[in-house]
């Protein structure tokens, strides 16, 4: 038997999340469901683990579907199983973060260094990493990890709820382009 929608929601968040978070999240993606909610709109949301810490994301974009494969579905679970000892984290095209937050959470004694190119992202990237960049764990940098040293501009995804797609080229290449 199938569970109802707003079951399998609170299975899957209940311990996540904080209980308010939970009402919260489940009031806006409601919301983004029935279009009463736009690309801009965020919900603030404190999770649980890898400890008590706020983060904002967008239920529009695809912000909430990270998260469910991040912190739902486990999809780094294994690989972190394997690894002992981590001491450095380097996300390269880190999104709003939410991945640096479980490798923080996997390895207490880990710091992680977070290149996030798109500006909207590094924005939530930089708010959500930031009681870990206030306690040495965290740096974040509105950058592109690329093979040469030189200027980098970021294509932003056409449409607007993509925020995980978009593409990155040197500014040299983008003159040269007419760009």
């Amino acid at each position: 038997m199938k569970l109802p929608w707003t079951a399998q929601f609170v299975r899957n968040y209940y311990r996540l999340v904080t209980p308010q978070s939970l009402l919260r999240l489940r009031s806006a993606m409601l919301a983004e469901r029935d279009g009463r909610m736009g690309f801009t709109d965020t919900v603030a949301v404190r999770l649980r683990r890898p400890r008590p810490v706020g983060i904002t994301i967008r239920p529009v974009s695809n912000d909430i579907y990270t998260v469910n494969e991040i912190f739902v579905e486990k999809v780094y679970a294994a690989a972190a199983a394997r690894l002992r000892d981590v001491r450095t984290v380097i996300d390269l095209g880190a999104n709003i973060g939410l991945a640096s937050l479980y490798f923080l959470g996997e390895f207490p004694q880990s710091r992680v260094l977070a290149l996030e190119p798109d500006h909207r992202n590094f924005q939530f990237l930089d708010g959500n990493l930031s009681s870990f960049q206030r306690d040495g764990r965290a740096m974040v940098m509105e950058a592109a990890f690329w093979p040469t040293d030189c200027q980098v501009i970021f294509d932003a995804p056409k449409e607007p709820g993509h925020v995980n797609q978009g593409a990155a080229r040197s500014a040299a290449s983008a003159a040269s382009a007419g760009g």
